[in-house]
């Protein structure tokens, strides 16, 4: 034990100045460990560095997995570069080492290749020892086995996390939860429009004629008199021709008469005009002219005239005495064709008002 300590000790003396610079010219080099003592598999850090001009390349040596026998290389950096001043700069680089041998292991001088100024050498660092121990075993008990994990009671402390995590999932399903209630999208609720009990073009007749006595727009009440009248045309082409025009925008509706091909071309230009002046004088504050809303209305009476359903007349008395049509002379009144464009539409409306007393069959 004596010889022990006496050759550790005068090791270290010998290699006291071990991490002392090694000068070459105007560059200097360094190898240093951050102890020279340690227990077998412990871990420290091996440091290389170079001050040189900055007109000299030198090259860092390659170590393999092991720097030399028995001590290993865990891990190492990249070459770091800084700059001390306007001519001087520092390399260096750091290897992570261990070693698993206990006993005394010498680093020997490292070569540091370098070239410039006219100039090619090598420059080494001064050796490093580095002194392994290792653990003393009494002799006399043995080497013990590894004691057993310890079997530790769970705690309410190690179940506070897992329940935090618990409580917070709940609360975030319970956020979505009322989130989607609140602002999810709404199941729409389907409806039906009620088929009415009289044709389609009676009720637009009717509602346009109490149009016109309202004089809306005599009254510069344009606004309303044109969503009115519109409103008015929108209904009836729902009921006539099963078309959502109550949920359509002008445009929309146009488009559809324009592809299906339901409507003459005169009919349509009328629809086209009731519709776009609608929207000019609701969205766009348009004043129209006093004929610009009378043919609003022309045009209204006109298509609902000219596009109504054709009805099967059975005079009331003929029903109730119970008397049969002949072969071949059932009435039919076909005021589906167009009318010539000199009719009155006023006199029309007088003979719907004579028919409204008496029975109306219709597909509508």
């Amino acid at each position: 034990m004596k010889n022990l300590k006496y050759k550790t000790g005068l090791l270290l003396l010998v290699f006291a100045f071990a991490g002392q610079f090694v000068r070459a010219q105007q560059i200097t080099v360094e190898a240093k460990l951050d102890t020279n003592l340690i227990m077998i598999g412990d871990q420290i850090k091996f440091h290389l560095s170079v001050d040189q001009d900055r007109g000299f390349m030198v090259d860092f040596p390659l170590f393999p997995d092991t720097i030399v026998k028995d001590v290993e290389i865990i891990e190492r950096s990249q070459v770091d570069t800084t700059f001390l001043s306007d001519k001087l700069m520092r390399l260096s680089q750091e290897y992570t080492i261990t070693s698993f041998d206990s006993g005394f292991h010498v680093i020997p001088a490292i070569p540091f290749p370098f070239r410039g100024n006219n100039i090619s050498d090598t420059i080494e660092s001064r050796p490093v020892v580095l002194m392994v121990y290792t653990f003393q075993i009494d002799s006399v008990q043995g080497i013990a086995d590894i004691k057993p994990p310890i079997d530790a009671p769970f705690t309410f402390a190690e179940a506070v996390p897992y329940i935090e995590i618990g409580l917070g999932i709940v609360a975030i399903l319970v956020l979505i939860f009322w989130l989607i209630k609140r602002f999810g999208k709404k199941e729409t609720q389907t409806f039906r429009r009620e088929i009415p009990k009289e044709p389609a073009h009676v009720i637009a007749l009717r509602e346009l004629d109490a149009l016109e006595k309202k004089k809306l727009w005599q009254q510069s009440k344009f606004k309303e008199y044109h969503s009115e009248l519109t409103e008015i045309i929108r209904v009836y082409i729902e009921y006539r021709y099963s078309i959502m025009a109550m949920e359509q925008t002008s445009p929309e509706i146009i488009q559809q008469f324009e592809r299906n091909g339901m409507l003459s071309p005169e009919q349509f230009e009328h629809l086209k005009q009731m519709l776009t002046l609608a929207d000019y004088v609701k969205f766009a504050k348009l004043v129209p002219l006093p004929d610009e809303n009378e043919l609003s209305l022309k045009h209204a009476y006109d298509f609902v005239l000219k596009t109504k359903m054709k009805v099967d007349l059975t005079s009331s008395k003929e029903s109730a005495d119970g008397s049969s049509q002949p072969a071949g002379g059932s009435t039919q009144s076909s005021v589906n064709s167009p009318q010539p464009a000199e009719s009155n539409s006023r006199e029309v409306m007088d003979d719907m008002r004579d028919e409204s007393g008496s029975n109306f069959k219709s597909d509508f």
